[in-house]
């Protein structure tokens, strides 16, 4: 099993929560004050291994900002940044509000940041190695977040949404864009928000990674909202949201050798629709707005198998992959799918005509292949050059030979016309019969239980029906 593992400094759940040393912003001067003077010892944490600028404000508001602020970490330690919500100034353009550099991690964590317009404008820029920007929301910027160096990691749980371009890889390799909302970036200011809109990968960039192949249900390369998920045999409905899920298949083809799948939902029902000018059905949606899942996937050579969970929420929503390389990075949107739920499935094939629902059975005891069960010939003689009528009892070795037959089956020729008494008592003994060798087949066996946790199976009950047909 393939994947890759996001990994977070040991401080970095609250580094902030109790740390004595905050920022308060008055201006942006406070901000620079900070970036410049981020070594001084007053803002090391307790255990003196990293570097916090913890930051507050008396304001909601964002705090504008005039200037291109930066902060090159150049010290051991990483740096940790939290609790900013700045915008920039109409007069800043073709500069990034944010520049981040250096060898050491810069954390990016907890902030909001935004741009007077989408014009020329960056968020945030991430050069050297390793920096990391999560739990932030950066939006209204001609690009959200632009990478131009190696093993950086835009992720987990950042909002960048209304920008020209969310994410842009202009450069380096090795960087992750994982577990995210990106949505209504649109940098051609037309209804169509396409994948290189959302995450965007220069020329080279991440070693020009390439998305898998997937395939559709049918196994053919899919197509733009193919259905692309098989269930396990018998699922013929999915469980409700409270209820453990089903794990659903889909395959694709590795391009690049190896790496983990992740599935965005596109939720375009959760776009805006801006007053009369276009209609939901009119957007065309190719960006993930929210996370569901990492695919569980098993490779075999260029082949992956993957499975992900699925319940009723998630039947027929629109989703796009993305591709997360253990040594090259991620890759921009694959096309759009269709998460679709399982099609109804036909009771499996028997080997009596006319019966449904037969339940399987144990197989017999060693040596117990070649015994006769002693099984009741009724032999009632019909006119000559008529079929006797076959009496078929849940399929257990029923095969109407007058006689007896095998396994406890009732085989009983049937002269159509005896008296409806006659007929009464021979139909009931037969029945009672058959009945009782089931039971003595079945007795002490143990039924196991379906694979298919929470799913609607077809039934397994024991049914009985009368074939007179003949």
């Amino acid at each position: 099993m393939l994947g890759l593992l996001l990994v977070s400094p040991s401080w970095a759940a609250e580094p902030c929560g109790n740390f004595p040393n905050k920022i308060l912003v008055t201006s942006p001067v406070s901000i620079e004050n900070a970036f410049n003077d981020y070594q001084n010892s007053r803002y090391k944490n307790s255990t003196g291994d990293s570097i916090l600028l913890c930051f507050t404000s008396f304001s909601t508001f964002p705090g504008d900002v005039l200037k291109s602020l930066s902060l090159v970490n150049t010290s051991s330690l990483p740096v940790y940044i939290e609790g900013l919500n700045i915008k920039t100034d109409a007069t800043l353009t073709n500069a990034p509000l944010l520049n981040f550099g250096g060898s050491k991690p810069i954390i990016f964590s907890k902030n909001k940041l935004s741009c007077s317009s989408k014009q020329n404008t960056i968020g945030i820029k991430l050069a050297g190695e390793s920096h990391q920007i999560q739990e932030s929301e950066i939006l209204n910027c001609g690009v959200g977040a632009q990478v131009e160096g190696n093993k950086m990691q835009v992720g987990p749980n950042n909002i960048i949404h209304d920008n020209g371009i969310g994410v842009k890889i202009a450069s380096g390799s090795g960087n992750l864009v994982q577990k995210n909302s990106v949505y209504m970036n649109n940098n051609s200011n037309d209804y169509e928000y396409s994948q290189n809109e959302g995450i965007e990968l220069a020329a080279g960039a991440n070693s020009n990674i390439q998305l898998p192949i997937l395939f559709n249900k049918d196994g053919e390369i899919a197509n733009t909202d193919d259905n692309i998920l098989v269930y396990p045999e018998g699922v013929v409905d999915l469980p409700a949201d409270n209820e453990p899920p089903v794990l659903a298949a889909f395959s694709m083809e590795l391009v690049d050798s190896q790496g983990k799948a992740q599935i965005d939902l596109v939720r375009k029902d959760l776009y805006p629709q801006e007053a009369g000018e276009v209609s939901l059905s009119g957007l065309e949606v190719y960006q993930g707005r929210e996370f569901f899942a990492d695919a569980n996937c098993l490779a075999e050579g260029n082949a992956m198998k993957c499975q992900i969970p699925m319940t009723q929420g998630k039947k027929d929503k629109k989703a796009v992959l993305l591709f997360h390389h253990p040594e090259f990075g991620s890759s921009t949107y694959s096309l759009r799918f269709n998460l679709n739920g399982p099609g109804v499935v036909s009771a499996p094939s028997m080997d009596a005509p006319g019966v449904v629902g037969v339940p399987s059975l144990p197989p017999p005891a060693p040596g117990e292949e070649e015994k006769s069960d002693g099984g009741s010939g009724i032999g009632v003689g019909s006119p000559s050059g008529e079929a006797p009528a076959t009496i078929l009892a849940g399929g257990i070795g029923a095969t109407g030979a007058p006689g007896g037959v095998k396994s406890g089956g009732c085989g009983a020729s049937l002269n159509a016309n005896a008296s409806p008494s006659s007929l009464s008592i021979l139909l009931s003994l037969s029945l009672f019969l058959t009945l009782l060798a089931y039971r003595r087949r079945v007795r002490g066996s143990k039924v196991r239980g379906s694979a298919v946790r929470g799913s609607k199976v077809l039934g397994s009950r024991p049914q009985f029906f009368l074939d007179l047909s003949n």
